[in-house]
């Protein structure tokens, strides 16, 4: 019987009578470093895991150099080796426990033990005392690349500035993109970006050096080149030229604005020559690509300012202030700190208006924020950097918003109307088993901020906490507009049940901010933490350790991504596994060969699962065992 083969190009495998679902997504590796002054066991209380790292596209050749690292429980900041000239590591005093094994190598892709492919999560190996875990190999693959010729905005060749690989994804907060490479042109021009994984890309390149911004480019009226010209000539002893007959200058003390210039910027270019990103050519990459001839010129754009004036209602003093300007579309981590080659920052006035500078065409979102207390009328201005946390500056927060099209001409009038921000509070009560729960004011509640499909963030970079009082209340006493997830943590053992709104499960939803205060929140803190754990054998019986596992909920409208309800892992090289906080209900398991976390979040692959998926029910804090044998090997 032939297995089916999903469109996203993974292979379900069907369970004796059930399925298994798959593990933790693309797990972000980060780099670690090597523990020193670990306290030392018996050799006959530790183990030793031993292997090679091999080259995948030439059979049989080792990778030397490699830097191998496993990570465990027991060593959760890592160990690391380097590979000798035949490709072997040797890690000895390992403590027992299930360990992740990667290698890593320049122009290669990070790979785990196990992994299907490069990106994906590895299998973990189960070490026992005296025990050596021998001949683990890891396969790595090259990784892809892309190279060409980038011109400056008179068509000749740009040394010296950067080219970004930008990788793109999509979830159900939308599309946005990720920094996968980086390299900067050589002397005749050319870029050339290595050790890519497969996927869809979009190029973008920055001046290399970027110091207070990308700066201001003016092409001055012809009024001021003729007195320019007319003081050089005073200054060498000529004549000087007649000027255009100008209207004269005020009387007063009133201060004279420079003549008006028409402005210009080089801003971020996108591949095949555009400043939207919204405008740029997607490159597709597959395994151990390589794509020549990318080339692509900087763009001088016209560039608008944008300005206007921050009103405080009911007669406020205006409060310090930030204006911060976002553009609509994928967002992509530019360097500079800028989206679609983001506007910079050309004066800061203190009388409540902005102006902001180098603006490219597009559409933008822009925002304005208090910092601090009523009384000190200074503005700020941010192209899209971090933010500080709503009330850093001390005394009340109050926030503005409007939506504006630039299309290559100066936008002024934007008017910014603050208005206080919303508050978001609740209380916590105790689903407890045990006669003493800990403290309400041990939780700790969190708003993370996500970007809706199509629609700028708000400026946020980290989560927003509130810690719970003595009393089991909490308050967020300003939430800027915008979408959230929420989460809660408390004592070692307890895990958030529920967060009830108004008949809605806040953990099990994004928190929409508006206008209007969320009040009245429960949150449920139990230390009944339910799971679902067994093991995945071979028919024969033995351990399978090379798939995924996925849980996902049977009520289909509860397949939201991010979900506390969508679960993914892989089973240690025992086949032991576990899905733990899962809250009560109704679950399908599934068995993958293969996954991308990624696609957790769209409806039409769990569809796809959910016909070869076991049932699974889980009550109120129980801990159900559901051992999962494959039906063929």
């Amino acid at each position: 019987m032939t297995r089916p083969t999903f469109a996203f190009g993974f292979v379900a495998l069907v369970i004796a009578g059930m399925l298994c679902l798959i593990a933790p997504g693309v797990l972000a590796w980060q780099q670690t470093r090597d523990v020193t002054g670990a306290p030392a066991q018996p050799a006959d209380q530790t183990a030793q895991l031993s292997g090679r790292v091999m080259d995948a596209p030439v059979e049989g050749r080792p990778v030397r150099r490699a830097i191998v690292t496993i990570i465990g429980a027991s060593i959760p900041a890592g160990r690391s080796a380097i590979t000798d000239d035949a490709g072997r590591f040797t890690f000895a005093g390992v403590p027992p426990g299930d360990y992740t094994v990667k290698a890593s190598r320049p122009a290669f892709l990070e790979t785990a033990f196990g992994a299907s492919r490069p990106g994906r999560p590895g299998t973990p190996i189960a070490l026992a005392a005296g025990q050596p875990a021998t001949d683990v190999t890891v396969v790595l693959a090259h990784g892809s690349a892309i190279e060409g010729l980038l011109r400056d905005t008179a068509g000749d060749p740009a040394p010296g500035m950067r080219v970004e690989a930008i990788r793109l994804s999509r979830n159900a907060q939308g599309e946005r993109g990720e920094r996968a490479g980086v390299a900067f042109t050589d002397d005749r021009g050319i870029y050339r970006l290595y050790g890519l994984p497969a996927g869809d890309y979009v190029l973008v390149a920055t001046p290399s050096v970027v110091v207070g911004g990308l700066g201001e480019i003016g092409a001055p009226g012809d009024a001021e080149i003729d007195a320019v010209f007319a003081g050089l000539n005073r200054r060498a002893g000529g004549v000087t030229p007649p000027v255009a007959p100008q209207a004269p200058a005020p009387r007063g003390d009133a201060p004279t604005e420079p003549p008006a210039r028409r402005g210009y910027s080089t801003p971020a270019t996108y591949y095949p020559g555009t400043v939207s990103s919204g405008e740029a050519v997607r490159l597709t990459l597959g395994a151990n690509d390589e794509r020549i001839g990318a080339d692509f010129a900087m763009k001088l754009s016209s560039a608008a300012t944008v300005s206007g004036s921050i009103v405080s209602t009911a007669g406020q003093q205006l409060p310090q202030v930030m204006v911060q300007i976002r553009a609509f579309g994928p967002e992509l981590p530019v360097f500079g700190g800028s989206i679609s080659g983001g506007p910079s920052v050309t004066q800061n006035r203190g009388d409540g208006t902005f102006r902001i500078a180098n603006v490219p065409p597009g559409r933008y979102r822009v925002s304005a924020r208090s910092l601090g207390a009523p009384g000190s009328p200074t503005t700020s201005i941010s192209a899209g950097g971090a933010v500080p946390p709503p009330g850093a500056g001390g005394g009340p927060v109050l926030w503005a918003e409007t939506d504006i099209q630039v299309t290559g001409a100066d936008l002024g009038g934007v008017t910014l109307t603050l208005q206080s921000a919303p508050r978001l509070s609740g209380r916590i009560v105790s689903a407890a088993a045990s006669p003493k729960p800990p403290a309400a004011s041990a939780v700790r509640v969190q708003l993370e901020p996500v970007s809706l499909p199509g629609e700028p963030s708000n400026g946020l970079t980290a989560p927003l906490a509130a810690q719970a009082r003595a009393d089991g209340t909490f308050e967020f006493s300003a939430v800027i507009p915008g979408a959230y997830r929420m989460t809660a943590s408390g004592a070692a053992g307890w895990w958030p049940r529920s967060a009830e709104l108004a008949s809605r499960d806040l953990l099990d939803e994004l928190v929409i901010v508006r206008g209007d205060s969320l009040t009245g929140v429960t949150l449920t803190m139990s230390d009944k933490r339910p799971s679902v754990s067994g093991t995945l054998s071979t028919p024969a019986g033995r351990p399978a350790s090379g798939y995924f596992l996925v849980a996902f909920p049977a009520d289909r409208a509860a397949w939201r991504w991010p979900s506390r309800r969508i679960m993914s892992t892989r089973p240690a090289t025992s086949g032991a596994f576990e899905f733990t906080d899962l809250p009560p209900g109704e679950y399908r398991v599934a068995v993958l060969t293969d996954l991308d976390a990624a696609d957790l979040g769209d409806p039409a692959f769990l569809d796809t699962l959910a016909a070869a998926a076991v049932t699974v029910i889980l009550g109120e804090g129980e801990r159900k065992t559901q051992d999962l044998r494959i039906g063929r090997e």
